[in-house]
């Protein structure tokens, strides 16, 4: 099996150095491409030299016998001159080997040399003296014959080990391109650094890759809470157009004469008159309130409730169209205050808010959230208590017992991660959810109580 794995790995690697050496040839020849290479644009030839050379080496290293004396020279002496061409010892202009020989010369000789050294290796019988001898000479054929095939207009490539490096290092993992300069820099300072002894600079050696996994994790977590952000931002610009669409074509009121010298307006066929209670407010049973509610909690389908003997119990799906309908509600709300000249709270019903275009005070939140979710059948009710401004109101979905609520915390953790959740019980177990201006959180409240429940109470 191992022998096996051995053989196919070095078909691959011999195949892939094979094509990259052709590649690198035209490369540095100046000729065309077959098909272009997009890589190529990060880091020039450097990265394909680098990665033509790592599978030639591979290549010759998966030979599984007669690595004898010749193997090694003409393997090592191969690298040596790939390492080179790409400056990896020090800038090839103050190279003593480079002043006679291009860089490019260098990297296509060092990938025949690894060549030879694989078919020496696989040679039972070979005189050492005469295989260097005949290396020898057919390097310097190699060189010649390439500086050949070289045009002489053509520039000398600019190869660097570095960032040839830096750009596989990119494509392996784009995040990482951006600090792999700082590391590098890093490192070769507690390389340099004298005054540590080889424990400490292993240690902190260890707690940079610590550092880099964690920098890595929180990236990971950064980029998917982006990504989920961004298809929310979607979402929500959708539903946006369509509620939109539903407010233009719901808010056409009529009016007529009274006959009393006064006017009767009419919306969605009903009387236009002011409500003087919560009860009467929340109206989860108008069409334009349903048509609201149902294309919101349309983002997450399915039904409402778990059915474990609990009628009301929420299901996560159903937790799920709670959350859609808080979180677009919340997010597009304009906060109004009620006219001062009536002394009194003004009720505005949930049709008419959402004709007014999401705006309107706490009363009025409290409203159109309850009577969203009690469209698509949720049992909420609307509390109040007093704050260090004076009153305010919010509202709560009923979500169930134990099991129910503690499936409903994995889903809003998953859309409000870190948030700590605050809810209420009632006499029964029952668990209630906060739906203030945030999910989940109390804004204020002290001495709350009830001012609104249709469902299992009364107002």
């Amino acid at each position: 099996m191992i022998n096996r794995l051995r053989q196919i790995l070095a078909i691959v690697t011999g195949t892939c150095g094979f094509i990259l050496a052709i590649l690198t040839v035209l490369v540095l020849t100046g000729r065309t491409l077959p098909f272009p290479l997009p890589f190529l644009d990060m880091a020039g030839p450097s990265l394909l030299i680098l990665v033509a050379g790592l599978c030639s080496a591979v290549w010759a290293l998966l030979v599984s016998e007669f690595r004898r004396l010749p193997f090694w020279i003409t393997f090592v002496f191969g690298v040596v001159l790939i390492l080179l061409s790409l400056d990896y010892w020090g800038k090839h202009q103050n190279n003593f080997i480079s002043r006679f020989y291009r860089q490019d010369v260098l990297a296509l000789t060092g990938y025949i040399l690894l060549i030879i050294s694989r078919l020496a290796a696989a040679k039972a019988y070979l005189s050492v003296r005469r295989f260097l001898i005949a290396v020898g000479l057919l390097s310097l054929g190699s060189v010649v014959a390439v500086s050949a095939l070289i045009p002489h207009e053509a520039v000398e490539a600019d190869l660097s080990y570095i960032e040839g490096r830096d750009a596989l290092v990119a494509l392996l993992h784009p995040e990482a391109g951006d600090y792999v300069e700082d590391i590098d820099g890093f490192v070769d300072d507690l390389l340099d650094d004298q005054t540590l002894d080889p424990s400490d600079r292993k240690a902190q050696i260890r707690a940079l890759n610590d550092r880099i996994r964690v920098m890595e994790a929180e990236l990971a977590l950064f980029e998917a809470a982006r990504n989920r952000n961004a298809a929310q931002a979607a979402e929500i610009e959708a539903l946006r157009n369509q509620v939109e669409i539903a407010m233009k074509r719901a808010a056409d009121a009529e009016s007529r004469p009274d006959g009393k010298g006064g006017i009767i307006v009419t919306l969605d066929g009903e009387e236009v008159r002011r409500v003087q209670s919560f009860q009467a407010a929340v109206r989860p049973e108008m069409p334009m309130v349903r048509d609201f509610a149902v294309t919101l909690a349309s983002r997450s389908p399915g039904s409402y409730y778990r059915n474990d003997g609990d009628p009301y119990g929420v299901s996560r799906e159903g937790m799920e169209q709670i959350i859609a309908i808080h979180s677009y509600i919340s997010g597009e709300w304009k906060y109004v205050n009620d006219p001062a000249s009536i002394g009194a709270d003004y009720f505005s019903p949930a049709h008419r808010t959402i004709a007014a275009g999401l705006a309107g005070d706490c009363d009025d939140f409290s409203v159109l959230v309850s009577s969203a979710i009690e469209a698509v059948g949720g049992k909420t009710r609307i509390m109040g208590g007093s704050c260090s401004g004076g009153y305010h109101a919010w509202p709560e979905v009923y979500i169930g017992g134990s099991a129910a609520f503690s499936d409903a915390m994995k889903i809003i953790s998953r859309a409000y991660p870190g948030r700590t959740i605050q809810y209420s019980t009632d006499a029964a177990g029952g668990h209630w959810l906060c739906l203030d201006w945030e999910l989940g959180t109390y804004s204020c409240g002290g001495g709350a109580r009830v001012l609104y429940q249709r469902i299992g109470g009364v107002s």
